[in-house]
């Protein structure tokens, strides 16, 4: 069968522009590997607990959040139901506790008191972030509008000018000279990447300003519920959406694509996105793709993955004492931003703890740090079991420092390591934001939605803008721009 569009997977970006194509009347069809619909959007269950696989914190919907327009166009207010977080998140490290609202006047209020000599970089802070996001939403989506306009750039867009090639930790470092409060404000660093100095101002200011601006938000059933209701849309405007279909190669014909082969059947289409990651397509489901193209790929350096325990409960942290929802914990040994750059040690890697039953979505939380493949490779089957163990009671040893009692209410347990994330999302490296959002990576550098092929497009964390929730799914709707023009 012949379709207007394919789409290889089905995370946050495939289904936002296939719901939008699909309603735009283009026939549908998307292809995904795993048994559920999702990405890294899913749920999984364990005995009577469903467990939501990634999702934390959604940033708000302000009037000038793109986000907010593509809900809308989608009616997905009307569908689902977002539940409003009472803060931001809480830090933990030896004697500081500290809880971030995410309103701008009450979290300056907040840190101008606790440090009144960093009033001026407080300031500094959020003046810029914000300014940077509102030069990035005037920016034309047309590559060559922003072509005509570079002259005037520097007019324009004097803070985007300003900061695009200064990374986020020498920028906070040049505002700010307590350590503490460096570290309290980067807290959730780990929403971006691994590494303060080497992360994108471009890419943290819209997504960081918006927590603060819009809220947080948790949308209730989690991230499963958003992508299902994303899949159905596709449906019910005649779309098809396939699973336990693994797309083994994209069919091209002199220099272009015509469609899918699967391990099932091939498909033929006028277009084909790829949902999957970039490095896939070049390395696997291409054949013979520009070298140049290749190499450049292959060059660009990959974010960070996750170590991730999910615990069922049988008293959730909200019983056992805990008032807070996210809550980011220190050791004593992080006195400073660069301390913040990827750990190997469990004893020392800071890392987050989620309580669910704060917004009564059940007795679960997680607990969660960054991570990386390569602590797992070349590891036998027991030796992998035996250290997802080990990591597990070392992070549990230390959540119990804060919240004490958890490892006594444990009713399920699952971790997931890097290698998981590989098995259920085909990821390199187990990422979950695709190419690292580093200065060389990031904004305009990013890899555009439209592929290096006629007729294919990427719509994914590895294409513009770039990973997470709220950047895949403006992924996803950058690329259904570029394929109705």
């Amino acid at each position: 069968m012949e379709y207007d569009v394919i789409i290889i997977g089905s995370g946050l970006a495939g289904l936002t522009s296939g719901a939008l194509l699909a309603k735009k009347s283009k026939k549908v069809l998307m292809l995904e590997q795993h048994h559920i619909v999702g990405g890294c959007a899913t749920a999984f269950k364990r005995k009577n607990f469903n467990f939501d696989v990634s999702l934390h914190e959604l940033d708000g919907f302000g009037n000038d959040d793109l986000k907010t327009e593509i809900f809308k166009e989608l009616n997905i207010f009307d569908n689902i139901e977002f539940i409003k977080l009472n803060e931001f998140y809480r830090v933990k490290k030896g004697d500081l506790d500290i809880v971030l609202p995410y309103d701008i006047k009450k979290v300056k209020e907040l840190l101008v008191k606790r440090f009144p000599n960093e009033k001026k970089g407080i300031d500094k802070f959020f003046d810029v972030i914000i300014k940077i996001t509102q030069e990035e939403n005037k920016i034309p989506f047309k590559r060559w509008k922003i072509y005509l306009l570079y002259p005037l750039f520097p007019l324009l867009f004097p803070r985007i000018t300003k900061y695009q090639k200064t990374p986020y930790g020498k920028f906070i470092d040049s505002i700010i000279i307590d350590d503490t409060l460096k570290i309290i404000l980067s807290a959730n660093i780990g929403f971006y990447h691994d590494n303060p100095y080497e992360l994108s101002m471009l890419y943290y200011s819209p997504a960081q300003s918006s927590y603060f601006k819009n809220g947080c938000y948790y949308i209730k059933g989690g991230g499963q519920t958003l992508s299902d209701y994303l899949a159905n849309v596709i449906k019910d405007n005649g779309g098809e959406v396939l699973v336990k279909s693994k797309v083994e190669k994209i069919i091209t014909e002199k220099n272009k694509v015509v469609g899918v082969k699967t391990n099932k059947e091939e498909f033929l289409a006028k277009i084909v996105i790829a949902n999957s990651s970039i490095p896939q397509v070049v390395n696997h489901l291409i054949d013979n793709p520009p070298l140049k193209i290749k190499e450049k790929i292959n060059r660009l350096k990959i974010g960070p993955s996750f170590f991730i325990i999910y615990l069922g409960l049988k008293k959730g942290l909200k019983e056992l004492g805990n008032k807070n929802y996210l809550t980011f914990v220190f050791d004593k040994s992080i006195k400073k931003l660069s301390d913040l750059k990827m750990i190997n040690d469990y004893n020392q890697k800071f890392f987050s703890i989620t309580d669910y039953s704060q917004i009564n979505e059940g007795k679960i939380c997680t607990i969660s740090t960054l991570d990386q493949l390569s602590n797992w490779e070349n590891l036998t089957k027991n030796e992998y079991k035996k250290k997802k163990i080990e990591l597990a009671e070392t992070l549990l040893k230390r959540a119990e420092e804060i919240i004490p009692r958890i490892k006594d209410n444990i009713e399920v347990m699952e971790v997931a390591t890097p290698k998981t994330m590989i098995r259920y999302t085909l990821n390199e490296n187990g990422t979950a934001y695709g190419f690292a959002q580093i200065q060389e990576q990031a904004g305009f550098k990013r890899i555009r939605n439209k592929g290096f092929m006629k007729n294919l497009y990427f719509a994914s964390a590895w294409s513009f803008p770039g990973g997470g929730y709220s950047g895949a799914i403006l992924s996803g709707y950058y690329c259904y721009k570029e394929i109705i023009g």
